[in-house]
C-alpha cells in the first residue's frame, strides 16, 4: 500500500523556526477514485494557509500494511485456553476478550 503525504513548510522568521509538517494524506486506492485530490489539496494549502511551499511524497508501507490495520482497527479478539494455578490440579477454562495494544493488569493474575 502506498500513502501520499503532503508536506508543507511554514514561512519562517529565521531558519529552522518550523519543521516541515505533514498536512494531508491519501492512500493510493482513494487517489484512484479522485485523481484531482492532490492538486486541489496542494493549491488549497498554499492559498489558505501559512505555508510557503508544499510537496507530495509517496510512502510505501509495503509489508507493514496488515500490522498497521491491526493496530488501527482495534477489533476485539477472543482468546481461549487453560490456566493452571499454583495449586496442584487446579485447572480452569478461561475465555477473555482483549483489544490489541491495551494492557489489562487484572488479566495477568486471574482471581481463582
Amino acid at each position: 500500500m502506498k500513502i501520499h503525504v503532503l508536506f508543507g513548510q511554514r514561512k519562517e522568521e529565521y531558519v529552522g523556526q518550523f519543521a516541515p509538517e505533514a498536512i494531508d494524506a491519501i492512500d493510493e486506492f482513494a487517489l484512484d477514485k479522485n485523481p484531482e485530490y492532490k492538486n486541489s489539496s496542494k493549491t488549497r494549502t498554499l492559498n489558505d494557509g501559512p505555508y510557503v511551499s508544499a510537496e507530495w511524497f509517496v510512502v510505501d508501507i509495503g509489508d507493514a500494511a496488515p500490522a498497521l490495520r491491526q493496530v488501527l482497527m482495534r477489533e476485539w479478539k477472543e482468546l481461549t485456553g487453560k490456566v493452571e494455578t499454583a495449586k496442584a490440579g487446579n485447572v480452569r477454562e478461561l475465555s477473555i476478550k482483549v483489544t490489541p495494544g491495551v494492557r489489562n493488569p487484572s488479566l495477568a493474575e486471574p482471581d481463582f
